[in-house]
């Protein structure tokens, strides 16, 4: 659940007062510029607190403001794989999170209460077929743009591919970022084991970063906070994001594909011009649904003779690894997996509906 974090507080104890306690405890390269002094320590500090990534101290008068950047699981283990995701771990860390503050500031009056959350990385995983969710991560990418908005700079190159040698090219994941919030899906094997191949599964990561004004607040103070609040703002602005466009989002792509397919078969050219649109495909499903409730006059025979067509041609042919099969039933689980309700896609004679199931 909760990942990375950054966190900022006031000391009374002045910058070069700072400067001089810095240089004496970290036998690390800093950069200091007079206005700021920042140290890294996340290949150096390998000991009591290597959960700590990056420190900053910047002068405000005769105050100094400190920022943290740090990491709840390497708290207790060496990678960030296992989250933590109880209260009392989240305690355990923000306890030596304060001991170490008073570490870097000899400043014994410091209270962890009014420590300041300027960002936090609210994470989900589940092992699974990564690559195969390329259909399903081009539909979200068509799906923030269209009603949320392109997003930074960034999120243009929302799709990561990298390029294979003898399995093909495939996704690595995404990234989307807005306002402060950023979205990223992302492959954790392949992040993490040189030479990874994409002949099995792996650990897929979502990751959701919020700042305080992703909540509506102004500032977000430790003593406010808790591991379940992290947990029902990472289901609540997903949910807002993506599932309140999704039905809508789902519905368009099937009536634009309608009218593509019908004219493919009125014209007898399905088998050479699916392809060309197969970017445009969700999942076959959909395909199969519009050829038999098209609004042609075909018979049973030759309905069934188009299916077959679509089903032969879909299949992937020496380009990104995907399948254009069980992608309905991907984006169901991915949704499930981030704001933890059920969802059933269905595909009658004439639309798809969105239902949230109800769970015992």
């Amino acid at each position: 659940m909760l990942d990375t974090a950054n966190i900022k507080f006031d000391t009374e104890q002045e910058f070069k007062n700072i400067v001089t306690v810095w240089n004496s405890r970290f036998d690390v390269s800093h950069s200091s510029t007079g206005r700021k002094i920042s140290v890294d320590l996340r290949k150096e500090n390998k000991g009591e607190w290597k959960f700590i990534h990056k420190l900053t101290a910047i002068p405000k008068g005769l105050r100094t403001e400190i920022q943290i950047d740090f990491s709840y699981p390497k708290f207790f283990h060496d990678d960030n794989l296992k989250l933590v995701n109880s209260e009392k771990d989240f305690d355990r860390v923000n306890n030596k999170l304060l001991k170490f503050a008073k570490y870097i500031t000899l400043d014994k009056d410091l209270e962890k209460d009014y420590f300041q959350f300027t960002r936090m990385d609210v994470a989900k995983q589940f092992s699974t077929k990564f690559e195969y969710h390329y259909d399903v991560f081009k539909f979200l990418q068509m799906l923030l743009y269209k009603n949320i908005g392109e997003g930074t700079k960034e999120s243009k190159t929302f799709l990561k591919i990298a390029f294979g040698v003898t399995a093909g090219d495939y996704t690595t994941g995404f990234r989307w970022k807005k306002d402060g919030y950023c979205l990223t899906v992302y492959n954790k094997t392949a992040q993490m084991c040189l030479g990874y191949k994409p002949d099995g599964n792996s650990l897929m990561k979502i990751e959701q970063s919020f700042i305080p004004s992703t909540f509506g607040k102004k500032r977000l103070y430790l003593k406010d906070v808790s591991v379940e609040f992290f947990r029902q703002g990472y289901k609540n602005i997903f949910e807002n994001l993506v599932f309140k466009f999704l039905e809508k989002e789902l519905k368009e792509n099937r009536k634009e594909l309608k009218k593509v397919v019908e004219s493919m078969v009125r014209r007898g050219k399905i088998r050479e011009e699916l392809r060309l649109y197969d970017g445009k495909i969700l999942d076959e499903k959909i395909v199969l649904n519009i050829i038999q409730y098209m609004d042609l006059d075909k018979t049973e025979r030759m309905r069934y003779r188009y299916k077959k067509i679509v089903k032969e041609t879909l299949i992937p042919k020496g380009e990104i690894m995907r399948t254009p099969i069980g992608n309905l039933e991907r984006l169901e689980h991915f949704l499930y997996i981030v704001f933890e309700k059920s969802i059933k896609i269905d595909i009658n004679k004439k639309e798809i509906t969105v239902k949230k199931v109800n769970q015992p």
